[in-house]
């Protein structure tokens, strides 16, 4: 049986779900596939070449962010979130948390998939590399955003 943080959690915040659904196995082949092709056509990689830098950065964005995307959001919810409840006691699930607790996944995912590309695939460090990454990265955190709204959670 697949059990989450999210069925876990004795407390919930938004980025809880965002990892919830970005971790969804539609979201993992459509990023995957994603930046393969990314790869292939901006990085100028050989197809095989972009195959093993997706999977690589993959499976590393895939296990760290695992644990750093709820502990982004639970950041937040800390510093911004506090502000925003004391400032007009706006709870948790409001839209600016939801907003950042996509916008951290993107850029996690993007600083996390960023450095492998440079060490061991030795692209030259740049900001074009890291756009390229975030762009790749926010197209599939924003299919897995997309895609959430229209999901039906199992029932127990």
């Amino acid at each position: 049986m697949h059990m989450t943080f999210t069925c876990l959690a004795n407390v919930v915040w938004p980025s809880l779900y965002v990892a919830h659904y970005y971790y969804a196995s539609w979201a993992i082949v459509f990023g995957f596939a994603i930046e393969w092709i990314a790869f292939r056509f901006w990085l100028h990689f050989s197809w095989k070449k972009a195959f093993l830098a997706s999977l690589v950065v993959n499976a590393l964005s895939a296990s760290l962010g695992l644990i750093l995307m709820p502990l982004s959001g639970l950041a937040w919810e800390l510093t911004g979130g506090r502000v925003l409840w004391h400032m007009g006691g706006i709870g948790t699930f409001n839209p600016v948390s939801w907003t950042v607790s996509w916008i951290l996944a993107v850029l996690l995912n993007a600083v996390i998939e960023f450095w492998p590309l440079v060490w061991p695939f030795h692209v030259k460090r740049s900001w074009r590399l890291f756009g390229i990454v975030f762009l790749v990265n926010m197209a599939s955190v924003a299919f897995a955003f997309v895609a959430s709204l229209f999901m039906v959670e199992p029932r127990m």
